[in-house]
C-alpha cells in the first residue's frame, strides 16, 4: 500500500469533496491533535462527530472553519482546546479524558516491558491520535443530514485510516462508532476474539472491551465507555466506580503491552 496516498491531506480533500458533494454546511474537523498525531500509535480515542450550536446565546450564527488538524504539532484538544464553553474553563468531558488517560499511563509505567516510560502522562495524549470518525459537524447526531451516504464514506476512509496509524487499543463513546469500526476491521481481514462485558456501577451502563485478530496475528482491542460528558466516571470518587474502571483501565494496559 502507498501511504502516500492516504497522508492527511489527501484525507482532508477527500473530505471536502463528499462535503460539497452532500451540500453540507456546517464545516467540518478530523484530527483533534497537530499532523504528527496521524501515525502508528498505542492508543487512538475516536469521537462520533464534532458538535456545537449554530448559533451563540446572541443568536448570532457561528462560523466554523474546515479543520483537518490542528496547527500546533503538540497540541490535543482534549488537553488544550479553551473554547469549548463559555469563558476560558475546560469542560467536564475534557477533564474525564485527561483523567481516563492519566490513569491508563500511570498503569503502564507499572510495569517494566513497558517501552515509552519516559513520556509523561501529557506526552502520552499529545502523541495519541484524536480523531472524529464523522468529521461533519451537526448540532447532534438526530440533526446530521445524508447519514446513509456519510457512513458509507465513512467506511472508505476509516479502512485506508486504521492501515496507516494501527492502534492497539481504538477508544470509543458511541455505539454507532463501535459499530461502525467492526464492520471497518472485518473488511481489513480481522475476526472477533472475545469480548468483556462488566458494568460501570453507574445503573445499567456498561463497559464493552472486544478483542479482533487479522491472519497475521495481530490483535485490536476496540473499546467502548459510556459517554463521558454524561457519565461522570474517571473522576468520581465513589468505591463502586472505582473498582469497575479500574478494571477497564487494566484491560487497555495489558492489551497495549502485549502488542509491543
Amino acid at each position: 500500500m502507498n501511504d502516500t496516498l492516504i497522508s492527511p491531506e489527501n484525507i482532508g480533500s477527500r473530505i471536502e469533496a463528499i462535503y460539497k458533494e452532500l451540500d453540507l454546511n456546517q464545516n467540518w474537523s478530523f484530527l483533534y491533535n497537530g499532523a504528527a498525531a496521524f501515525a502508528p500509535c498505542k492508543i487512538a480515542f475516536v469521537g462520533l462527530n464534532p458538535g456545537g450550536s449554530i448559533t451563540n446565546p446572541s443568536g448570532i450564527p457561528y462560523l466554523y472553519t474546515p479543520q483537518l488538524s490542528a496547527r500546533n504539532a503538540s497540541y490535543n484538544a482534549y488537553l488544550d482546546a479553551k473554547d469549548w464553553s463559555a469563558g476560558e474553563k475546560q469542560t467536564p468531558l475534557q477533564h474525564q479524558i485527561q483523567d481516563l488517560y492519566r490513569q491508563l499511563w500511570r498503569k503502564l509505567s507499572e510495569h517494566s516491558s513497558y517501552q515509552n516510560k519516559d513520556l509523561g502522562f501529557e506526552d502520552f495524549m499529545r502523541i495519541s491520535p484524536a480523531i472524529n470518525y464523522i468529521p461533519f459537524r451537526s448540532q447532534n447526531w438526530n440533526s446530521l443530514d445524508n447519514k446513509n451516504e456519510i457512513l458509507a464514506f465513512c467506511q472508505k476512509l476509516w479502512h485506508d485510516i486504521l492501515n496507516i496509524i494501527t492502534p492497539s487499543v481504538v477508544l470509543v463513546m458511541s455505539e454507532i462508532v463501535y459499530s461502525e469500526l467492526i464492520k471497518v476491521y472485518e473488511k481489513i481481514g480481522f475476526i472477533s476474539e472475545d469480548i468483556h462485558y462488566f458494568p460501570t456501577g453507574w445503573g445499567k451502563t456498561n463497559y464493552c472491551v472486544k478483542t479482533l485478530r487479522d491472519d497475521q496475528n495481530r490483535n485490536v482491542t476496540l473499546a467502548k465507555c459510556p459517554h463521558l460528558s454524561r457519565y461522570k466516571l474517571f473522576n468520581n470518587v465513589n468505591p463502586k466506580y472505582k473498582k469497575q474502571r479500574e478494571k477497564f483501565i487494566n484491560l487497555l494496559a495489558k492489551s497495549i503491552l502485549t502488542a509491543q
